[in-house]
């Protein structure tokens, strides 16, 4: 099943004053299967608008590309870009608007069936651009909003996953959790690259878009951020008796490993019958590029009353 969350990170869409604007600002489509064709429109009900607000007829075009190739090379922390563009189509490419008029558009979405593109986390551009046709083209209006992909979850895989840094599985699930006792899972980190690297590991609950003004990794539907990340604990040993989180893990060039994640919720009756979500995030040390960090939904359902 197409699970997708819509949210926007300026208001309703993304505007620009001199004449068009977008809805939505930003999607997130998560639960994606490779080999699978995808009408947006029919599975959620959200499709893209856009908004001539101009007092004359324009023309647009809209398709997908890669965000660094037209934008900017700096996007959400944890996530990659598309491999393939074209995977993200939509019915018609040519737009042609009248004064204060919208035009609605499907859009669609097809991976390839194979198992490397499970466990993804993709962004894609969408470059809305001023084109010839009815109307003043002087001004090229563009606007470059990026939607975000996440593809079916699943473990163990054939493949190793896609990308220089590859993880699996991309949601981890802790039912059950008692409170006051600790519950456990394990994850495993691919290095991809040609070079060893040592990965910096941390557990994250970003703050809300409405809190920040900026575009966060949101949690997923039905789900909240939990209350206090130091819960967490990450590759966790022990040291003189007491637990210590070892935040670095060392992947040879080409190898994978795996760590554990340790959660301890406080006995608390608040606590109970709760679902939450918390971000693991793994980042190359000393490297800053876009695409070079990749992360785990870990979902914590703690027991019912």
């Amino acid at each position: 099943m197409l699970l997708l969350f819509a949210f926007f990170a300026l208001s309703r869409g993304t505007a620009l004053s001199a004449g068009i604007s977008i809805e939505p600002g930003q999607i997130l489509i998560q639960n994606v299967p490779p080999g699978t064709s995808y009408d947006i429109f029919e599975k959620t009900g959200i499709e893209l608008k856009v908004i001539n607000l101009d007092t004359s007829t324009h023309s647009y075009s809209v398709f997908s590309a890669k965000p660094s190739e037209v934008s900017t090379r700096d996007w959400l922390k944890g996530y990659v870009e598309i491999p393939d563009p074209s995977w993200f189509y939509f019915e018609k490419n040519e737009l042609t608007i009248g004064p204060n008029d919208t035009a609605h558009v499907k859009m669609y979405l097809k991976i390839p069936a194979d198992e490397e593109y499970y466990n993804q986390h993709w962004t894609v551009a969408i470059p809305i651009e001023g084109a010839p046709g009815k109307g003043p083209v002087e001004i090229k209006l563009a606007l470059y909003p990026h939607f975000l992909i996440e593809t079916e979850n699943k473990t163990p895989v054939k493949d190793k996953p896609y990308g220089l840094l590859g993880i699996e599985p991309s949601i981890a699930l802790l039912k059950d959790g008692q409170l006051g006792k600790a519950i456990r899972t394990r994850v495993i980190i691919y290095n991809n690259d040609k070079i060893n690297h040592v990965y910096r590991l941390s557990a994250v609950a970003p703050k809300l878009i409405s809190e920040t003004k900026k575009q966060e990794i949101s949690p997923s539907p039905g789900y909240s951020w939990i209350p206090d990340v130091k819960w967490v604990k990450l590759n966790p040993g022990k040291l003189l008796g007491n637990f210590f989180p070892a935040k670095d893990i060392k992947v040879g060039a080409g190898k994978s490993s795996s760590f554990p994640i340790e959660v301890l919720i406080p006995q608390k009756d608040e606590y109970l019958g709760q679902k939450w979500e918390v971000i693991i995030m793994a980042e190359p040390k000393g490297q800053t590029l876009a695409g070079q960090a990749g992360f785990v939904r870990l979902r914590v359902e703690t027991q019912s009353k």
